[in-house]
């Protein structure tokens, strides 16, 4: 008998920003391990895996007792890496993909991601939060999300979206969503995202959610009531330390 739900957390070694980041420290344990642990406090996952391209990271993630799968080394996005390893088990029904750098990461939003994709006429889930100031709107490091009234995903983008034309007037009744980045796909979907063209608008964007979107899948955003930090650069990490000290992780 297959597995429903099977997590696959990729974690490449060379991060443009912050080289190893997975392997840096909060408070005793490294970013990677604290993302794993995560997940298995989540009830509704059948298994976790590491899938990485980093022999470092390989044997870090055995230590702590992971099951880890050695990816090849060029891969363009992190889906492609979890497709790789999707491929050999062929009997999930579900693939969540979940970011390494997200320490913080509440057991109780990937199962609102699962919950996303199993309760939903959907090819692929995400999650969002609503943004709480207007500095993250206008920042292109914050991706916005747009949905239809059943929360189907509109669009994706690193601009202001939607576009408020009259700056000047009373704010509209509506809430800005910040997208997080982490999906759960059907399986078959899965494989064929990784074998798909790349289209004009990921290239633009740099988000490869928006070819998905191109190429006419669907994907269901689930709501969530907060976020964690996400470690790209130094500053987010010495944010992490200092979260993890004021909140006893």
């Amino acid at each position: 008998m297959g597995l429903e739900m099977v997590a696959i957390i990729p974690a490449r070694f060379d991060s443009s920003r912050l080289p190893g980041k997975l392997l840096l420290k909060l408070e005793g344990k490294s970013i990677l391990q604290r993302v794993y642990e995560s997940a298995l406090q989540c009830s509704v996952l059948d298994k976790v895996f590491i899938a990485t391209d980093s022999e470092l990271i390989f044997d870090h993630a055995t230590e702590f007792g992971a099951e880890c799968f050695l990816s090849k080394l060029k891969h363009e996005s992190g889906t492609d890496r979890i497709a790789e390893l999707a491929e050999t088990l062929s009997d999930t029904k579900f693939i969540i993909n979940l970011q390494g750098d997200e320490p913080f990461i509440n057991p109780k939003h990937i199962e609102i991601l699962c919950d996303s994709i199993r309760f939903n006429q959907t090819d692929i889930a995400t999650l969002a939060v609503r943004i709480q100031n207007s500095e993250g709107i206008d920042n292109p490091n914050v991706v916005k999300i747009v949905t239809s009234l059943t929360n189907q995903a509109l669009y994706f983008s690193r601009a202001s979206i939607p576009y408020l034309r009259e700056k000047n007037t009373e704010s509209p009744n509506f809430e800005w969503l910040k997208h997080i980045g982490i999906y759960a796909f059907k399986h078959e979907v899965l494989l064929k995202l990784a074998k798909s063209k790349p289209t004009a608008l990921e290239g633009f964007e740099k988000l490869e959610q928006l070819r998905w979107l191109q190429h006419g899948y669907h994907i269901q955003v689930g709501l969530v009531d907060a976020h964690g930090i996400g470690i790209d650069t130094e500053r987010d990490y010495l944010d992490a330390i200092n979260y993890a000290k004021e909140n006893r992780l």
